[in-house]
């Protein structure tokens, strides 16, 4: 047995295992699922948002005042 604590269904209110991949009652799929962390991804996001950050103070030192 894992421990954990069912959760409430989002769309019928049934409590679903946290192990659990569909909701048993109305075969909704669950939201509460463990996922793996995708270190290329995070990678990604981090090159998007200083690319991000480095346009605005571009913009910031480069637009009229």
């Amino acid at each position: 047995m894992s421990g954990q604590q069912p959760v409430k269904c989002l769309y019928c209110g049934g409590d679903v295992p946290a192990e659990s991949a569909d909701c048993p009652h109305c075969g909704a799929p669950s939201h509460f699922q463990q996922q793996g962390e995708n270190p290329r991804r995070q990678r990604r996001f981090l090159i998007f948002v200083i690319l991000v950050a480095l346009f605005c103070a571009a913009m910031i030192v480069y637009l009229p005042r």
